[in-house]
């Protein structure tokens, strides 16, 4: 158990925008991870644009 949480979180870190991704979660935006990392990394990590995106 503790070995899968590890690897969750050495994930999560390896992630470059992952505190964006938690504060878009905060937000409530619920669209799967994959969904959100993408427009992350498309928009550079810019939280407007992506939120923006996500809104149209």
């Amino acid at each position: 158990a503790l070995e899968a949480e590890a690897d969750k979180l050495m994930e999560e870190e390896q992630h470059e925008f992952a505190t964006e991704l938690g504060v878009l979660v905060a937000m409530g935006f619920e669209k799967d991870d994959e969904t959100l990392r993408g427009l992350l990394t498309q928009f550079e990590g810019n939280l407007e644009k992506v939120v923006e995106q996500l809104l149209q």
